[in-house]
């Protein structure tokens, strides 16, 4: 089996389509689709965020070993599966793709705010139910 086998095999066992697993490793459809086909080899940093997201080790991804070493404890733990993600926060997460790094840079600077607005209330809470 060659790596473009064994990626369509993990993709499908996590219940994505190759535009849902392009989104969260930075990566095209198409290239997805071309690295599935063995048209196109992916870089070593598509593989290392490929072998982070599915949680298996480089001898499994290439083949050397038949069974899966796959361990959710090796997943990176920043990836989750996006189906397993609430639609509405997919749809957040779409959108945040669109942006420019200068864009990133601003959202990031608003959601730290919500996040410490956030905060405070739970701490004021807490203290108020002691």
């Amino acid at each position: 089996m060659g790596i473009g086998k064994r990626l369509r095999e993990l993709r499908e066992r996590e219940g994505l389509t190759q535009e849902e697993l392009g989104k969260i490793i930075n990566q095209k459809k198409s290239n997805i689709s071309k690295y599935e086909n063995g048209k196109l080899q992916p870089s070593l940093e598509t593989i290392e965020s490929l072998l982070g997201f599915f949680g298996v080790s480089p001898n499994y991804f290439f083949n050397y070993t038949p069974h899966a070493e796959h361990n959710e404890k090796n997943k990176t733990a920043y990836f989750k599966p996006i189906n397993q993600i609430p639609e509405e926060k997919r749809k957040l997460i779409e959108k945040l793709l669109e942006f420019n790094d200068n864009d990133y840079k601003k959202i990031e600077a608003i959601a730290e705010v919500f996040i410490q607005i956030d905060r405070s209330k739970n701490e004021q809470a807490a203290a108020m139910g002691s």
